[in-house]
């Protein structure tokens, strides 16, 4: 017994360097998710205190960019996969030629989802709700807000490139920024306070769009001020290598389509809650707000693992790689319980705040706790999909592994459940979740065979042309 502390000690001074970074990329990063997911938090609480008509509108209209974000996080993802291992590889003209491409496809997709939602809003709204308050409302919120979501897309990239080049801190002040002024804006805005008029939901979509502006106008006055590896100049963005585009898209199709896939089939849960009744979907508006709170510290070490592992791969050093994923995919489910437990606990304390009662608060409780107890195989699946896997480039694996479930089990079950058969709401919740326990034995088969583990950046270096318009390399523990 008296060996364990040593044991202990020795354990952490061999990985030393893999908790150090652990540390300076997955804390920003989560705390980053934090502010990010306050920002949807404080909408929701706002809007609570105008009606539960308010409330579902706006978590339904939300879902429109929840689901835009999450695609857009399949085109960073599926890049950073290149970043990451470029950046072990020390090689500058990668990691831009990555980021200029991710840039582009990004904007792009994001400005498309932007200029549909300002012109059929309603038609959206139709697609989650057939209550004329509901769609009326939304539609209004999802025209007011449709614009940001080009400025999002741009930013998911640069966060990306910065997280993936060790840079995770630097994100922190412009999301911290937009939160403090989203919050003040919400309360000027949505009651007219300070002599503002009362907009209600119009109002959060407002202060919403002006917090995001000032938020990429922060990004990238960090990106290029500080000529991070990441600040591509126009023409890079635009021009397009066709050789590293055929391997780019190699990889990072079968993320986007992991991505897209993955949120168009939980899209249907906030539906099906919908079609049980105003006050569950209400419920399910909330619990999902406290739910993405408790799962930041989860992106944060999916985040982490990708730019750790991918950079040992990029640098030769493979037995590492299988390592530190290792101890990734052991840290992130024991801290998730904690975590959970803590929400579990805090819930009669946290949901009034929501200014919810009755039948709504019933149900957010239930759903609150459902998700605290489950919380850890979303927090394994996570870093194991997410984040070791698709940072050795075995991103088809991790599609079929995201999708397949999801799609043959999950999805039909719940659809079932909730609208055919008339389950409880507890039992309908808990369909949601099959697929997890699918996704977590077979993920950590596939970690333990090694075959996850692909060097995508070691080629000849006449295979890809050269960039200008050299920038220094920024040292790292700077940010």
């Amino acid at each position: 017994m008296a060996l364990r502390p040593l044991a202990l000690s020795r354990h952490l001074e061999r990985d030393r360097d893999y908790y150090g970074s652990l540390v300076r990329i997955a804390l920003p990063i989560s705390v980053q998710g934090l502010i990010s997911a306050s920002l949807n938090l404080i909408d929701n609480v706002m809007v609570a205190r105008l009606d539960s008509t308010a409330l579902a509108a706006v978590g339904l209209a939300n879902s429109i960019y929840f689901i835009l974000a999450l695609i857009l996080f399949g085109v960073s993802s599926g890049l950073t996969v290149f970043i990451a291992q470029y950046w072990g590889k020390k090689d500058l003209e990668g990691v831009r030629r990555a980021t200029g491409l991710g840039l582009l496809v990004s904007g792009g997709l994001a400005l498309v989802v932007a200029a549909a939602t300002a012109s059929f809003p309603v038609f959206f709204m139709r697609i989650f709700s057939d209550d004329a308050a509901v769609v009326a409302q939304g539609a209004i919120f999802l025209r007011r807000i449709a614009p940001s979501y080009p400025l999002a897309g741009l930013s998911f990239m640069f966060y990306g490139a910065m997280r993936s080049t060790e840079h995770a801190k630097l994100p922190l002040w412009p999301t911290a920024i937009a939160l403090g002024l989203n919050t003040l804006l919400n309360y000027t805005l949505i009651y007219g306070h300070f002599g503002a008029p009362k907009m209600g939901v119009q109002g959060s979509a407002t202060a919403t769009l002006i917090a995001r502006v000032v938020e990429f106008g922060i990004t990238l006055g960090i990106v290029y001020g500080l000529r991070l590896p990441a600040a591509v100049s126009w023409r890079q963005i635009f021009r397009v290598d066709a050789r590293f585009l055929a391997r780019a898209l190699k990889v990072s199709l079968p993320v986007v389509a992991n991505e897209g896939f993955w949120v168009l089939g939980i899209s249907f849960y906030p539906a099906i809650y919908a079609h049980m009744g105003t006050d569950v979907i209400a419920a399910a508006t909330v619990s999902s707000t406290i739910d993405r709170l408790a799962f930041v510290l989860a992106v944060g070490m999916g985040n982490a693992a990708a730019a750790i592992v991918g950079k040992q791969i990029g640098a030769g050093r493979k037995d590492l790689a299988f390592r530190y994923g290792g101890l990734s995919l052991a840290i992130a489910p024991l801290l998730a319980l904690g975590i959970g437990a803590a929400v579990f606990f805090s819930r009669p304390y946290v949901l009034p705040w929501f200014g919810i009662q009755g039948a709504v608060l019933d149900h957010a409780m239930l759903l609150v706790a459902l998700s605290a107890a489950t919380l850890w195989m979303k927090s394994f699946s996570m870093v194991s999909i997410v984040g070791v896997l698709r940072a050795g480039g075995d991103t088809v694996v991790a599609m079929l592994l995201d999708v397949v479930a999801l799609w043959a089990i999950a999805v039909p079950l719940t659809y079932f459940a909730g609208i055919q058969w008339g389950w409880p709401l507890a039992a309908v919740y808990l369909c949601t979740n099959v697929d997890e326990v699918i996704k977590v034995s077979i993920s950590l088969w596939r970690f333990l065979t090694k075959k996850w583990i692909h060097d995508l950046v070691n080629v000849p270096a006449e295979a890809l042309p050269a960039l200008s318009d050299d920038l220094p390399v920024p040292d790292p523990e700077a940010s």
